[in-house]
């Protein structure tokens, strides 16, 4: 009979129905540790983490909240990296929104938050970033500019396998 599935196949077909709502449950999960206010900040920030790469895609306005959050948890301890890279997170998600002034203006937050950790290649993929949305709006001079830059600084911190990317652009 050509009309009976294998039960293979209906396994799979069960497998695709019910991923949508593991997915909705983590995330509803993890929304419900980050928002407990209760709970130690670490606890907190590791499910904001994850919060944020299973909603940037999907729901990236949710992110953007949950990133406001993890905002003010860095701040508070003194987590200037993960400050920084929120800040990043941030303009990576108003990039891919297509609000590239908002997505800028989030970069040069995040370089001038890395300054207090003394890491020029984590500057120099921020400064990278910057250039990709220049490109994006079509803005070239700028662009050479921001990736000219980002090439100095991973010349100068030796760091080859970025310097190369940076040729490559």
């Amino acid at each position: 009979n050509c009309y009976t599935m294998s039960n293979a196949a209906r396994l799979f077909v069960f497998f695709l129905t019910i991923m949508p709502f593991i997915g909705a449950a983590q995330i509803d999960s993890l929304r419900d540790v980050w928002a407990n206010k209760e709970l130690n900040d670490t606890t907190r920030l590791k499910a904001l983490e994850e919060y944020q790469v299973l909603t940037q895609r999907v729901y990236p306005d949710s992110a953007l909240t949950a990133l406001d959050v993890y905002l003010d948890l860095t701040k508070q301890n003194g987590l200037v990296r993960k400050e920084a890279g929120a800040y990043v997170n941030k303009a990576n998600i108003f990039r891919d929104k297509g609000n590239f002034d908002n997505a800028l203006r989030l970069y040069n937050k995040a370089i001038e938050t890395a300054k207090g950790i003394d890491d020029m290649v984590f500057t120099g993929i921020i400064t990278a970033n910057k250039g990709n949305v220049y490109l994006e709006e079509l803005m070239y001079f700028e662009a050479f500019q921001a990736f000219t830059a980002a090439l100095k600084i991973f010349e100068s911190e030796n760091h080859n396998e970025f310097a190369a990317a940076m040729h490559n652009s």
